[in-house]
């Protein structure tokens, strides 16, 4: 049986978002049990080291504020860092808020 052009092309796309969606798991579950490992300790672990851990992993990235991010609403100035889901998380983030302060 002869494999169509179009299925092996549709094959290789199905088996690249695989291994996306095994690193993106292999990420949460080591952030996971970073933090509740913390909690094992007895260690407290506060918003900054929280947000410092989900960069780590890969789930928050630095952010810089520039003009185009700036409405009547905003609380950032240009320049300032700011951070925001990555695309792991950009799709469950509540309320669709991609901004992490």
């Amino acid at each position: 049986m002869k494999i169509k052009r179009k299925e092996t092309e549709k094959w290789i796309e199905m088996k690249a978002e695989l291994h996306q969606l095994r690193v993106e798991n292999k990420w949460l579950k080591e952030f996971a049990i970073e933090i509740i490992s913390r909690m094992f300790d007895g260690l407290e672990t506060d918003n900054c080291d929280t947000q410092e851990l989900a960069e780590k992993h890969n789930l928050i990235k630095a952010h810089i504020v520039i003009e185009s991010d700036i409405d009547e609403n905003s609380e950032y100035e240009v320049g300032e860092t700011t951070y925001k889901y990555t695309d792991i998380l950009i799709d469950q983030a509540i309320g669709g808020n991609n901004e992490s302060s």
